[in-house]
């Protein structure tokens, strides 16, 4: 990875600000759907793991390890995407024939 100290800082700076957005938007929308959601235990789990990594990231800075920083919000915001999937999935009831019967 090329750049400079500043450069490093501005992207993760980014990179949090964004996974952060899209984490929070995922805990509301579980805490919203969590009664109707069937994969409730799942959708906690990559929550939980999001959370994790991105505050992991947040608090060291992430400037001594700038791969791995950007490997760890990565997986964040890949987690609280998923997680906000499965739980408009779990909320949305599934039709098996669209026509009616």
């Amino acid at each position: 990875m090329t750049g400079t100290l500043e450069e490093w800082k501005s992207t993760l700076s980014e990179m949090l600000a964004e996974t952060q957005t899209e984490l929070q938007s995922a805990e509301k929308l579980h805490a919203l759907l969590a009664e109707a959601a069937a994969d409730k235990a799942k959708i906690r789990s990559l929550l939980e793991a999001a959370r994790y990594n991105y505050e992991f990231v947040k608090t060291s800075s992430g400037v001594h390890n700038i791969p791995y920083a950007m490997d760890l919000l990565d997986s964040a915001l890949e987690g609280a995407e998923e997680a906000s999937q499965l739980a408009m999935q779990s909320a949305t009831p599934a039709t098996d024939n669209e026509d009616g019967p």
